[in-house]
């Protein structure tokens, strides 16, 4: 079994997101992880941490600032350095200047668009097509972030992989994003400690054909949602067999 990572090193560049050393996209070219195809008939939940920038690095430069702060560091050269600079560094030794800073995000900026943005998707194998599970976006994960999905009785298969792509980046160094401890949870069987009950009308006595309700649940605080059972009948689906999904249609629940 093993892992397709490019465009990556491993390493603590964009600070601590769970173990301290997570993989880091920040290579020119492709930029891609890709979990073995896996048996995953038995599992329910993806996750992982992930960053797009780093938080706790916040990196202030202009040139005036520069040359202010490599001047009372003695520095004769100025100008030329592009090096980022703490702005607490230059505020402790010029207090009385102005504070003419430029937020850089320093090594981890992932800069600020969404065409920049990285793909969770998954495969199964002997299927062309990608399924498209969640977008990661620079403005939801500037702070290190757990991500759940979950695996739905689609995805339960013999051979599935997932996988996170940045399609578009502007280069080394930049739109940098960083994962840390990717792993699949098993669905465990567990004691009732809720119930829901609920009746339902749609339509209350008048045809309203192609009306329907979704009953799903979050993983991820309402960022994405899942249906609370999906179909999954057998020799068609792997998963756990359920003879229908929580979507009621006003064919069925009319009064």
């Amino acid at each position: 079994m093993k892992w397709d990572i490019v465009g990556a090193i491993v390493g603590p560049e964009c600070g601590t997101l769970e173990s301290g050393s997570s993989v880091v996209f920040l290579r020119d070219g492709e930029r891609k992880l890709c979990t073995p195809y896996m048996d995953t008939t038995g599992y329910g939940n993806l996750r992982f941490y992930f960053s797009m920038g780093d938080s706790e690095k916040k990196g202030f430069w202009s040139p005036y600032i520069a040359h202010k702060w490599l001047q009372a560091q003695g520095s004769k050269d100025a100008e030329s350095s592009k090096d980022r600079f703490e702005i607490e560094k230059f505020q402790s030794t010029n207090k009385r200047l102005p504070n003419l800073h430029i937020t850089t995000g320093g090594i981890c900026d992932a800069g600020q668009g969404h065409e920049n943005d990285v793909i969770l998707y998954a495969k199964i194998e002997g299927r062309k097509d990608h399924l498209i599970l969640d977008t990661m976006t620079y403005a939801s994960y500037r702070v290190p972030s757990l991500v759940s999905v979950v695996i739905s009785p689609e995805l339960q298969t013999p051979a599935t992989k997932f996988c996170l792509k940045q399609k578009n980046h502007q280069g080394r160094n930049k739109n940098v994003w960083a994962v840390d401890y990717f792993h699949v949870l098993p669905v465990l069987p567990s004691t009732v400690t809720h119930m829901i009950q609920f009746s339902i009308n749609l339509g209350c006595g008048t045809h309203q054909p192609g009306n329907s309700v979704s009953l799903e649940f979050s993983t991820n605080h309402g960022r994405t949602w899942s249906l609370l059972h999906s179909e999954c009948l057998p020799e068609i689906c792997a998963g756990s067999h359920l003879p229908h999904s929580t979507i009621y249609a006003s064919e069925n629940y009319s009064g």
